[in-house]
């Protein structure tokens, strides 16, 4: 392979690792804030439960803005998981798009399917490879020009 055709799947793999990234973060960030809102939540009712004649180092005070500051968390973890959430058209087009252009790779790499019979195979998976992403770009923009004009 030529020092230009290494470039360009390499730009390929640096796109893929983004979309990996970007995937895996946002299924992250909205398990962590499920599971902060569950334990935060479940935590509001504890602390009531242990008022401060259960606890003899809980006062009153603290019963009162411990439930406080726990609330204040659920609130907050349960928004960021729904800003995050409202960017999962976004996961599907990177997921989407990750998976075929690695497909193409392999392809392409073995020499099968189109590849097969190509003249020029890295120009093929250039091409096929551009498409894909070029459809998921479209689908972003598209995508995000609906939530947008949505306001969701």
């Amino acid at each position: 392979m030529e020092a230009h055709q290494r470039d360009y799947v390499r730009a390929v793999h640096k796109r893929v690792r983004r979309a990996d990234a970007a995937v895996i973060s946002r299924v992250l960030a909205i398990q962590l804030a499920w599971i902060v809102s569950l334990v935060c939540g479940a935590g509001v009712t504890l602390v009531q439960a242990l008022d401060s004649e259960t606890i003899d180092w809980l006062s009153a005070g603290d019963v009162a803005w411990i439930s406080a500051l726990l609330g204040f968390i659920v609130v907050v973890a349960q928004g960021g998981g729904r800003l995050v959430g409202r960017t999962s058209g976004v996961v599907h087009a990177d997921d989407t798009m990750r998976r075929k252009l690695a497909r193409e790779e392999r392809l392409f790499q073995a020499g099968a399917g189109p590849y097969r019979d190509a003249t020029d195979p890295f120009e093929l998976f250039a091409d096929r490879a551009e498409r894909e992403l070029l459809e998921h770009d479209r689908q972003v923009a598209v995508y995000s020009a609906t939530l947008l004009q949505n306001g969701e």
